[in-house]
């Protein structure tokens, strides 16, 4: 069975393990699509491209570039593939080109893993988009999340599975090495990341208004500089944050681009864009407003701080977004960020460890004592040559 698996981002790619399961199978042919995002400019489409090929290209991943250079044109997946399978990567339907999203495989197995650990309040977009609604499965983060696409899911989220997520095995998996993607190997230096979120318009955009990285934008920089021989920093942003930046009236490409590349050219700073594993896996710390990332990085059982855009931030929170937060460290200014790093990186002092463990224990661990990929591929393996 020909099982596709089509990506638009690196830093989206949720499916490593279960890739690396179909793989080993004989039974199927696992193959990688990667495919445009049509909302970003077109020199950062095509750079997003060329990163996420290069991406699966060095695990040695079968990867296939939609565009296809010498005709300069894109390629039609269903005609030129034919999969028995599709996994999903986005759930958008103006993210990408028409023929990369479900309504041309509606006589095929279609499958979606959230590309984030959902924890936000739009229920609508989560669960009850046609997207949803005609998948023929979709596996769900945890029980709570079922219960979510039961209550807001037009078809009751019939078509549902509790797994565990996926994108977070390799934090789980012991016989995972990950790779040292730090830019001084001296672990004497703390290595905190700091993950902005792409909602710098606030309310307007997406109803969510996470963001803080046109308050703290500055700041990260400063205080990376002046804790130089105690700290390093990687500067890791939401993928869409780039191109929100270009637009924005105070921003445009030439400063966004002079600002991350500062990021990259200062001696204890580094700046990923793609994906994370490595990162969150080397790591000793995050500062972030991403409401994904603060639930993920649990895995690593590492401290967290979340940098509160506003007070009323819960109300956009779902249950699980609620309960994590409690979980974490908070910060509302400059000087409790400093606080933060201070006193639970540097200093060691986290009390928030034992509860903030306990909880991903119970709730965000994935079922049956197995990867969330092996339920996931194990499902699959029962049920999809029956259908």
């Amino acid at each position: 069975m020909k099982v596709i698996f089509i990506i638009q981002l690196a830093s989206s790619w949720k499916y490593d393990f279960l890739f690396q399961l179909f793989l080993k199978s004989e039974r199927y042919e696992p193959i990688i699509a990667v495919t445009p995002v049509i909302s970003h400019p077109e020199e950062i489409m095509f750079r997003e491209i060329h990163m996420a090929c290069e991406f699966f290209e060095g695990k040695n991943f079968p990867v296939f570039n939609t565009w296809n250079e010498k005709l300069k044109e894109w390629t039609d997946i269903k005609k030129n593939l034919n999969p028995d399978i599709v996994f999903f990567s986005n759930p958008w339907e103006n993210m990408s080109r028409k023929e990369y999203y479900i309504y041309n495989f509606l006589d095929t197995l279609t499958c979606y893993v959230p590309y984030g650990f959902k924890s936000s309040h739009l229920h609508h977009a989560h669960y009850n988009m046609p997207f949803q609604n005609l998948l023929w499965k979709i596996f769900y983060e945890t029980e709570l999340h079922k219960k979510f696409a039961y209550k807001h899911a037009r078809n009751k989220g019939k078509n549902g599975i509790v797994t565990g997520y996926p994108g977070m095995d390799a934090l789980l998996d012991k016989s995972f090495i990950p790779e040292d993607v730090w830019k001084i190997s001296d672990r004497k230096l703390k290595r905190i990341i700091w993950a902005p979120h792409h909602t710098i318009y606030g309310e307007t955009d997406s109803n969510l208004g996470y963001s803080t990285f046109l308050k703290y934008s500055s700041f990260m920089l400063e205080i990376a500089k002046k804790l130089k021989n105690e700290i390093q920093i990687s500067c890791k942003p939401h993928p869409l944050l780039r191109s929100k930046l270009y637009d924005h009236p105070n921003w445009g490409k030439k400063k966004t681009d002079s600002y991350f590349k500062e990021w990259g050219s200062t001696p204890n700073t580094q700046l990923n864009e793609g994906n994370y594993i490595d990162l969150f896996l080397t790591s000793d710390a995050i500062i972030n407003d991403s409401g994904s990332f603060m639930v993920e990085y649990l895995y690593t059982k590492n401290p967290s701080v979340f940098l509160v855009a506003d007070e009323n931030i819960t109300d956009r929170f779902n249950e699980v977004g609620k309960m994590t937060f409690e979980k974490l460290y908070k910060a509302k200014n400059e000087s409790e960020i400093l606080s933060f790093i201070k006193e639970v990186v540097i200093g060691g002092n986290d009390p928030k460890r034992t509860e903030r463990i306990s909880f991903f224990e119970t709730l965000v661990k994935p079922p049956n004592k197995l990867l969330a990929s092996e339920n996931i591929f194990n499902f699959i393996q029962l049920t999809a040559s029956i259908n």
